[in-house]
């Protein structure tokens, strides 16, 4: 696991000038020789979810926009709704399967970051040893699994992708009407 690296990615998603961050992005890609792409945006607002909602299929789901819009203020994160907190109810319930060490993960399970045993990030496998999330109010990325800002955590673990609209309704549950 590259620290160095790492701790240049957590660097990174704190610049908010574009051309700035564009700079340092390529001078990294060189420096260190990364695998970091950043794919072509889709059409959902990057403010409008996080990360967890990324890897659970939930940020374009048109029941967790209509949450998130009734469950949030002008002042507050949105894309809370979704958060390690809700991630840490659903593996207490155990409604994200583990995957053991002598399956393969797939394309569209999930991969969660965790530090000191807090969850701090989640990712959804793409292909082969890339995966796909997105970095704080940044946007999307594909990467390597070690390919990550280093707050993200040093130990991971893989779960089998839940049904999304399952999610929705733990999610759907799980907050306080407005």
């Amino acid at each position: 696991m590259p620290m160095p690296l790492r701790e240049e990615l957590d660097a990174l998603i704190r610049i908010s000038c574009p051309s700035k961050f564009k700079r340092e992005f390529d001078r990294i890609q060189r420096e260190y020789n990364h695998t970091v792409t950043i794919p072509e945006a889709d059409n959902v607002p990057f403010d409008t979810y996080n990360c967890y909602a990324f890897a659970l299929k939930l940020a374009d789901h048109e029941l967790y926009k209509r949450l998130v819009k009734q469950h949030s203020t002008p002042s507050e994160n949105a894309s809370a709704l979704a958060n390690s907190a809700f991630v840490e109810t659903l593996l207490s319930q155990n409604e994200l399967q583990e995957i053991d060490s002598t399956q393969k993960p797939e394309a569209g399970d999930i991969v969660l970051y965790f530090a000191q045993g807090k969850i701090q990030h989640a990712a959804i496998i793409v292909a082969d040893d890339r995966l796909q999330s997105k970095w704080g109010t940044c946007e999307l990325y594909q990467h390597a699994l070690w390919e990550v800002p280093a707050s993200y955590g040093d130990q991971v673990r893989h779960f089998k992708a839940p049904a999304t609209d399952h999610i929705i309704g733990l999610l759907q549950r799980s907050v306080k009407p407005s």
